[in-house]
């Protein structure tokens, strides 16, 4: 398992004051600010795989890490072992099925959350 940055165009707010959202075709939304207070959306595409918020005091920070400190950029996990048992659950029920090999694992760290979303891409948008 291996944190890199998966995008440097923003940075995550201290206060990101987030919002969670579906859209109809099932793909995950996350509204928050950026250290600029810019209103962003990251769109999650993939028809929502899986989900997971932890309340960041819950979470192991250091498996988020990158070169030793904390980023407030949306990260990605390279051999996500989270991913690996999403795939072998899925397999069991679709042998045939390769949907699993598009999924990516995203984390974003936000104020007193950490969102991780098994998806295969994501979209941002600013709003403001």
């Amino acid at each position: 398992m291996r944190t890199q940055i998966a995008t440097y165009e923003f940075e995550v707010h201290t206060t990101p004051l987030e919002k969670f959202n579906f859209t109809e075709a099932g793909d995950f939304v996350i509204e928050f600010d950026d250290a600029k207070e810019r209103r962003l959306q990251l769109i999650f595409k993939g028809g929502g795989v899986a989900l997971r918020i932890t309340l960041i005091d819950c979470f192991d920070l250091e498996k988020i890490k990158v070169n030793g400190k904390f980023p407030r950029h949306l990260l990605e996990i390279i051999d996500s072992l989270w991913i690996h048992e999403l795939t072998t659950n899925f397999r069991k029920s679709n042998p045939y099925d390769n949907l699993m090999e598009q999924v990516n694992h995203f984390v974003l760290p936000l104020g007193d959350n950490v969102v991780e979303v098994a998806a295969w891409e994501y979209e941002l948008r600013r709003i403001r």
